[in-house]
């Protein structure tokens, strides 16, 4: 009756535990309902104990009587219904209840007698960790002596039970089994290739250490040490199985262990890692790994000394490593440096090594390589100041030094230069310096600032007389967005030539699609002054964004009348996404998001009197050169320059 009450409490628990889970603030747990590292939610879930293991195996010697067997048996708690510690007791089945396990689970155990183990105190499971270990023991000489102990499956059944929490179902009863004169084996936990092919940088890279398992068969209980394959012969023959022309790494750059041995403590469990370590250099005689060469290394078990326990010699781990050189490179993200007015512009550089790094500082000395073209010009040494560069720990650097314009009463000239920088030395004889040669592209340049327009330094060749036609084109240069659906505050071309008729007052189409400009404004620049460069941006916040401007030609006049122009600069492409990013004031107090369409800057000498838009199609694709019934309109024109 009380195991089945103890069943029905758990799968309430359960239930209930589902229910909780389902909620979004409820903590995270596994699938037995322990709650993870980590939650902070204080939602009871029921406390529950049980065995780790539900079977273990105990290795009896005939070699060696131990009166006193250890074994131990790993208590988990879960859940926080209870913040206080709980008791567990482990006690012995009874041959009836052993009788009954072995009918529901098909076995044929046998109830080891009483004097042949002793059982562990109750133990306090606290509540603030997970395991702990109850200790049982068994005679081993008690053990040896029971009668057809050889063909009789004597076990040691173990109930877990407390009056203080509830017992997992299922994880309530542990076998303590025997294994009767076998000889525990240990064996490599894996075999084959283990991981990826590892970098050795001679001289440079740190040690590299991988972990092997090496496990015992049996639970241990005994003071004892592996031995790890060292001779020579025997470990070319394996790598010689292994194949693929590798050759075998030399024994002054690897160590197994402690002198390739790992030590079995009594208290330790039956797995135990060895770590072998890979150095990039030795000491002494030891031969020079070759560049570019592929290297094994064979983990294969000889023998176990302390206990004549067996090795398993049949398996064997492979460690692969490839010998490079230590490089150092040198890169940069930007090979172009912008100086602007009387300030500075920042070259940016990246020194990369192809190992980590992290041994004794070393400095990197960079200077200027004075090669450069017959067209180049070097930029001089006194607008910029090279220092040396500290490598500490990692695979990279940064190091950044700025492009003065002023130094005294030098002003950098506006320009083009070029600034060639490599590396010279490295205090680190290891790594060889970098070949490379990064060519910074100094632009020199003024600021460009907004120019002031009016209205009337603005005409275009589509002014007819429709009300389309009529939002002049002097309202690219009266600060105002439209809001309205009349687009009175912007500027727009006539539409469509061919329907208007003389009742409009239109005139001939060709006057407003030029065969060659299509649709264009020009703006009068002869009281400007601008002597160097230019730059048209365009702003347009029609929501449609189908009669946005899309193609752009920019042309020049040193006229300031005529139709002698010289193309500026490639066709400006700017194809609407339906976004408009950029935001501006509107001219009403408010702001608006517009399409921004900005030129190249463009060279201008002091000579040129006129500047043309030319509108070749708009954001409908229409080609305003041919295209009759199709027009082009903006919001605001705005001219940079200096």
């Amino acid at each position: 009756m009380k195991k089945n009450l103890l069943y029905l409490s758990l799968f309430c628990s359960m239930l209930c535990l589902g229910t909780a889970c389902s909620d979004d603030d409820a903590p995270t747990s596994d699938p037995d309902g322990n709650e993870q590292p980590g939650s902070t939610d204080k939602t009871p879930i029921p406390t529950t104990i049980a065995w780790e293991e539900v079977e273990k195996t105990v290795a009896i010697l005939y070699s060696r009587a131990e009166a006193s067997i250890p074994v131990k048996l790993n208590v988990a708690r879960s859940g926080n219904s209870i913040t206080e510690a709980v008791t567990a007791t482990g006690s012995a089945l009874t041959a009836d209840e052993l009788t009954a396990y072995n009918t529901q689970n098909g076995t044929n155990y046998t109830l080891m007698p009483t004097d042949c183990y002793t059982l562990a105190d109750p133990l306090e499971v606290e509540s603030d960790i997970t395991s702990q270990i109850m200790k049982i023991k068994l005679n081993g000489i008690k053990i040896t002596a029971l009668p057809n102990l050889s063909s009789t499956n004597y076990v040691l059944p173990i109930r877990l039970s407390s009056a203080d929490c509830d017992v997992k179902s299922g994880a309530d009863i542990a076998i303590i089994k025997l294994t009767i004169g076998t000889t525990p084996i240990f064996t490599l936990g894996k075999e084959g290739n283990v991981g990826e092919t590892q970098e050795i940088v001679a001289g440079l890279s740190s040690d590299i250490l991988t972990e092997i398992p090496i496990c015992l068969n049996v639970e241990n209980r005994w003071e004892s040490k592996v031995k790890f394959v060292t001779e020579e012969t025997k470990l070319k023959e394996l790598v010689a199985a292994y194949g693929n022309g590798a050759t075998l790494l030399p024994a002054p750059y690897y160590t197994i262990g402690t002198d390739n041995t790992l030590a079995f403590n009594a208290e330790d469990d039956k797995t135990k890692d060895v770590t072998v370590t890979v150095k990039s250099s030795a000491e002494g005689d030891a031969p020079t790994l070759k560049n570019g060469t592929e290297y094994v290394l064979p983990i294969a078990l000889s023998a176990c000394e302390g206990m004549p326990f067996a090795t398993d010699e049949s398996k064997v781990v492979y460690l692969r490593y490839k010998v490079t050189t230590p490089k150092l490179t040198l890169s940069a993200e930007s090979s172009d440096v912008e100086v602007i007015n009387n300030g500075f512009g920042t070259a940016k550089l990246k020194l990369a090594l192809n190992t980590s790094y992290a041994g004794e500082p070393f400095e990197i000395t960079l200077a200027t390589d004075n090669n450069v073209e017959p067209n180049e010009t070097l930029l001089d040494d006194k607008y910029y100041t090279l220092s040396t560069v500290s490598f500490t720990e990692g695979t990279e650097v940064e190091y950044a030094f700025d492009i003065n314009r002023i130094n005294g009463d030098d002003k950098l000239a506006v320009g083009d230069y070029v600034l060639p920088i490599k590396v010279t030395t490295v205090t680190n004889n290891a790594i060889s310096p970098s070949q490379e040669v990064i060519k910074f592209n100094i632009s020199v340049k003024n600021k460009l600032t907004e120019q002031t327009l009016t209205g009337d330094m603005l005409s275009t060749n589509n002014a007819a007389n429709s009300k389309w036609a009529r939002l002049s084109v002097a309202n690219l240069a009266d600060g105002k967005y439209h809001h309205n659906s009349d687009f009175s505050d912007t500027w727009s071309t006539e539409w469509n030539w061919k329907d208007r008729g003389n009742d409009e007052g239109s005139t001939d189409p060709q006057t407003g699609h030029d065969a060659t400009y299509g649709v264009y404004v020009d703006i009068d620049v002869s009281t400007l002054n601008l002597t160097t460069k230019a730059q048209i941006v365009l702003h347009a916040s029609n929501k449609d964004a189908t009669r946005n401007p899309k193609t752009l030609q920019i042309y020049t006049s040193t006229e300031t009348e005529g139709n002698n122009w010289t193309k500026n600069g490639e066709i400006i492409e700017k194809t609407f996404n339906g976004q408009f990013p950029t935001t501006v004031p509107d001219g009403y107090g408010s702001s608006i998001q517009v399409q921004e369409i900005k030129s190249h800057e463009m060279n201008i000498l002091s000579d040129i009197k006129r500047i043309r838009i030319s509108f070749l199609y708009n954001q409908n694709g229409s080609a305003l050169q041919t295209a009759l019934d199709s027009n082009v309109r903006a919001d605001e024109l705005y001219l940079y320059g200096y």
